[in-house]
């Protein structure tokens, strides 16, 4: 192991187990050494007990957090102290942030674990938003653009699942969850629901259980050198606002006589209250797609940029010519 050797004084075990009467823990041997059992071990900086309920990991957790609150305490003095803003960075990158990493692990507690975090948030807010003791919890979600902790949590679920399914080398990349432990959570509620389970019932409730999600392709591109993509903008020396739309009907004809060897296709996107979608027109054929109304109109203009050099790629090889209005579309692209 180059060096690398394990020690036995300092190397443990832990029997993850849920059951209630008298059993045997596990003989391990090192060396021929046994390995002393322990009832929680901490790893990469979250404390996992026998039972999984981490409370613990909470309480541990808490105890810390109590020490940094004081940062807050002091610096928001009325008189000198910092401003609102800079109170709120203090919180997110003291607190906030601690609270944050592992809570995809450890969110799988309790509710009445969980939230013994909650007055650590709610303390914070106080502090950072200058509201009595008596303001209600909302009222400060609102005051100071912070989510509940519980919130905050299903977020950073989604976030981390939706990681999972854009990453195909992920080892839970097509994981599915066993009709099995389906059915034993729907039988005994009391149990503790698994990540994926969590998940499911998240999207059902936000209604994106049908949410298609493109993988993270692996780009060869060499962020540092330039990569040599360029675009054609025949109307950037005209003002939009002083240029009569004949002249650029003009400008668009004289540049279709120049590149007249090139087959034209023409790509949009749209948005609206409920929807957001794009287009792209072929000589032939018209095609258009609806994506989610969450995603915004750069979204959908690079959306049809990448769907026309995929019809591009499957196509005869020619010499083809991709129109967009979008100019931060093709920008980013350069």
């Amino acid at each position: 192991f180059n060096g690398f050797t394990f020690s036995t004084d300092k190397t443990s075990c832990i029997h993850f187990c849920r059951k209630r009467r008298l059993h045997p823990e596990p003989e391990i041997l090192l060396e021929g050494q046994l390995l002393n059992v322990v009832n929680e071990i901490k790893f990469l900086g979250v404390t996992f007990d026998k039972k999984l309920t981490f409370k613990p990991h909470v309480m541990k957790l808490r105890k810390k957090l109590d020490k940094t609150l004081n940062i807050l305490k002091v610096i928001s003095n009325t008189s000198w102290g910092a401003s609102r803003t800079s109170l709120l960075r203090v919180y997110r990158a003291s607190i906030l942030s601690k609270i944050d990493y592992g809570c995809v692990i450890y969110g799988s507690a309790r509710q009445s674990v969980l939230k013994r975090l909650d007055p650590i948030h709610h303390s914070a807010l106080r502090l950072c938003s200058g509201a009595f003791r008596t303001s209600p919890v909302e009222s400060l979600y609102v005051e100071c653009c912070e989510p509940s902790l519980d919130h905050r949590r299903r977020i950073l679920t989604l976030h981390y699942y939706f990681q999972i399914l854009s990453l195909p080398g992920h080892p839970f990349f097509n994981y599915k969850e066993s009709q099995f432990i389906f059915r034993l959570q729907r039988a005994r509620p009391s149990v503790i629901p698994s990540f994926f389970t969590t998940v499911s019932e998240l999207l059902r409730n936000l209604n994106l259980e049908d949410l298609q999600v493109v993988p993270n392709l692996k780009l060869h591109l060499t962020p540092w050198k330039s990569h040599g993509l360029k675009f054609l903008n025949p109307f950037k020396t005209f003002d939009k606002a002083n240029t009569a739309p004949e002249v650029y009907q003009q400008l668009f004809a004289d540049h279709r006589d120049i590149y007249h060897n090139f087959i034209p296709i023409f790509t949009d996107g749209s948005k609206g209250s409920l929807s957001t979608s794009f287009a792209c027109v072929f000589i032939n054929s018209t095609l258009s797609f609806q994506l989610h109304s969450s995603c915004s109109i750069f979204t959908a203009e690079i959306a049809a940029i990448l769907h026309a050099l995929n019809q591009i790629s499957r196509s005869t090889p020619d010499n083809y010519i991709i129109y967009s209005d979008s100019l931060s579309a093709l920008e980013s692209m350069t």
